[in-house]
């Protein structure tokens, strides 16, 4: 079993962490402030652009490390994540959109 992480790898997996963490902050910001609130050091930048700025850059880790090697089967895990989650949801508009990604989820 290979423990060694080669520096592409660990290059890889460091970006993946920065992104989450960028992506959590963006949330924390919109719950605080809310998503129309606008970043202090430019007004013409509110925090659901920022959020969509971060999200995208986390896909685009993601597709690295898809295209890498180093992760298969994500589009399985998320199908079934949604799958999951669906059955808990308490809002019916988050239900729907998880209806009209996947189809019908299953009633919890």
């Amino acid at each position: 079993m290979k423990t060694k992480l080669s520096k592409a790898e660990t290059e890889r997996l460091v970006l993946l962490a920065e992104e989450c963490g960028e992506v959590i902050q963006a949330v924390s910001k919109i719950l605080r402030h809310g998503f129309e609130a606008c970043q202090p050091r430019d007004l013409n930048h509110t925090n659901r652009a920022q959020l969509t700025n971060e999200i995208g850059d986390l896909l685009a880790c993601i597709e690295l490390h898809v295209h890498a090697g180093d992760v298969s089967n994500v589009y399985v895990a998320q199908t079934r994540k949604l799958l999951r989650v669906g059955k808990y949801l308490h809002a019916r508009e988050n239900r729907t959109h998880v209806e009209s990604i996947i189809g019908k989820v299953p009633k919890g």
